[in-house]
């Protein structure tokens, strides 16, 4: 350990030159102020970085290939979510048999169930949302609540909150919805 310059060697003639003749594992806690590193591996392919992150179960609950960054994002979620990003505090939070999503903003998916293939940007995007399939959501508040829509496309705040049965069908503007059982429908506004 070089105590001047702050850095320990390993194997190395000098320390701060890293010339290993082992393999460094480390587990438990580690932090670091800064520092570069080549790869990290992260035990079952659940991503978990900020506090509270993922879930804690691994794959015990059929939670696979999930990315969860940001302050209790994705955290409960208790099972079937796969191929999954939650990016932003409580995004993905307590939700459910989701596969290809991507929630972006503050509490985007939380609470939400069976909502696969789909890209939700937004604080509180598809929030409390069912049954969404093959959509994207843009804006705050965009899809909250939604229930059972297929390609749908939403962007302005509260765009599509609410909407129940819609089907391939696009609103472009703040606050526009559709009539339960709406198909095939533009509303820009």
């Amino acid at each position: 350990y070089d105590a001047t310059n702050d850095r320990l060697g390993l194997g190395g003639g000098s320390v701060g030159i890293i010339d290993p003749a082992y393999t460094l594992d480390v587990s438990g806690n580690m932090a670091a102020l800064s520092g570069n590193f080549d790869q990290i591996i992260f035990a079952d392919n659940l991503i978990r970085i900020g506090e509270s992150a993922g879930t804690q179960l691994g794959n015990l609950d059929e939670n696979y290939y999930v990315i969860n960054l940001g302050y209790k994002a994705g955290a409960g979620s208790t099972s079937g979510v796969q191929n999954a990003t939650f990016i932003g505090r409580s995004a993905g939070f307590n939700t459910d048999n989701a596969s290809g999503v991507s929630a972006i903003g503050y509490n985007a998916l939380a609470d939400a169930r069976q909502v696969n293939h789909s890209v939700l940007i937004g604080d509180h995007s598809a929030s409390g949302a069912s049954g969404i399939y093959g959509s994207v959501a843009l804006g705050s508040g965009s899809f909250l609540n939604a229930k059972t829509a297929r390609n749908l496309v939403g962007i302005g705040n509260l765009t599509a909150s609410g909407a129940d049965q819609v089907y391939d069908s696009v609103a472009v503007g703040d606050s526009l919805s559709f009539t339960r059982d709406a198909q095939y429908l533009v509303a820009i506004g």
